[in-house]
């Protein structure tokens, strides 16, 4: 029997490769967008006129996605804003991704349907220069990233406050809580494109420190998350 799952920014590389996935499994999936009108988001809705329905929904809004994870069972929040040329991170990629994980997570308290949260997070939230520990040293869930700062590499230390904020909100409450750690992902786009903007190295690898996964690995990390306990687990 098909679940139903909220995938928040469906629009995205990941993203889009999960909300196909989801449907060819026999799923029911509300996404959310920011525009459900332009060519992108018309794109995504063609994959389904039955069991995909697209919300409009804000990061910064408070309240905005409630309606698209009201009755799901599941929630993979998978939004974040990124940018290599902004000139304020704080405003245009850290604080959407704080507040928009709190928000995702705030409409989930109100859904008593949803089971498991999947946050999807970055190595980045784990450890942020290649020079923050020694090159054999071995990370755990235990690790931070204690390197970042809002001039030198606003993303990892967005996804980082991202994830902390995400645990401390998430503590008693009626769902469970996984996140997803990937590093620099790989391989085609779902819909022929790349939704934003992405870099052309990974993190560390100039140092044999590198972190990159295939698109394929990252998408069945989080198939996965709906198939077995996976409750404080970093995938």
């Amino acid at each position: 029997m098909g679940l139903k799952i909220c995938v928040t920014g469906g629009t995205g590389y990941i993203a889009s490769w999960v909300v196909k996935k989801l449907l060819a499994g026999g799923h029911t999936v509300n996404c959310t967008v920011r525009d459900p009108e332009n060519e992108h988001a018309q794109a995504l809705a063609a994959l389904s006129s039955t069991t995909l329905v697209l919300f409009k929904a804000d990061l910064m809004e408070e309240g905005s996605f409630d309606e698209a994870v009201a009755g799901c069972d599941y929630v993979l929040h998978m939004a974040s804003p990124f940018s290599l040329s902004t000139k304020n991170a704080e405003k245009t990629i850290i604080e959407p991704a704080v507040n928009g994980t709190k928000n995702v997570l705030s409409a989930c308290d109100k859904a008593e349907s949803v089971k498991r949260v999947v946050v999807t997070s970055s190595v980045g939230a784990i450890w942020g220069s290649p020079s923050d520990k020694e090159i054999r040293y071995v990370f755990s869930e235990e690790d931070w990233n204690e390197t970042s700062d809002p001039k030198k590499d606003p993303y990892f230390l967005s996804k980082t406050m991202a994830e902390k904020a995400a645990w401390e909100v998430a503590k008693d409450k009626h769902y469970e809580l996984t996140t997803i750690n990937p590093g620099f992902v790989m391989g085609p786009a779902a819909m022929g494109r790349v939704e934003g903007e992405s870099a052309g190295t990974g993190p560390g690898s100039a140092r044999g420190r590198s972190s990159e996964n295939h698109r394929e690995v990252v998408c069945a990390a989080c198939l996965r998350t709906l198939e077995f306990r996976a409750h404080g687990l970093e995938l």
